[in-house]
């Protein structure tokens, strides 16, 4: 029975360990450069928006800026149409682009996904996590710190 246990409990916490934001991307995200902030859809790197379309399973990338409306759960005719997710801020590390945008209804939250920058021709998702908080973080700082506290809500099969 203690065997089992044992070997139950390495299998939990090697699951766990691997859910958690890679140390490398935490240290590179903690870390003071910040390249670029980015605050309007239009100004996210042209691959930035081919990954995140490709993420949501979009033909061509459906984001909101920060002063949009998000969508409603029923579209009704005559009514204007949003899309279901908006940005709050972007920002670019040494890195890693980090993308912090609202979800609408039902599921009203805000997710944070980190894209690695180098080597790649297109970003590729490196992590990403729910923030159930709220209000939502304000800006990079506090963005980082719900990220290092672990406090972020991280599932395998999370649809963004």
């Amino acid at each position: 029975m203690n065997k089992l246990f044992g070997t139950l409990l390495l299998c939990l916490s090697v699951h766990i360990a691997s859910a958690a934001v890679p140390p490398e991307v935490m240290r590179d995200l903690a870390g003071p450069q910040v390249e670029k902030l980015i605050t309007q859809v239009q100004n996210l790197p042209l691959p930035v928006q081919s990954a995140l379309a490709r993420i949501f399973h979009q033909s061509k990338l459906y984001l909101g800026n920060p002063n949009q409306p998000l969508g409603v759960e029923l579209s009704l005719p005559g009514q204007a149409d949003f899309p279901a997710r908006r940005l709050i801020f972007a920002f670019e590390s040494l890195k890693y682009y980090v993308i912090y945008f609202e979800v609408g209804p039902p599921a009203i939250h805000a997710s944070v996904l980190v894209l690695n920058k180098r080597g790649r021709k297109s970003p590729r998702l490196v992590w990403g996590a729910a923030d159930l908080h709220r209000p939502f973080a304000e800006d990079r700082s506090g963005l980082v710190r719900r990220i290092a506290s672990g406090k972020l809500f991280e599932h395998r099969t999370m649809i963004w």
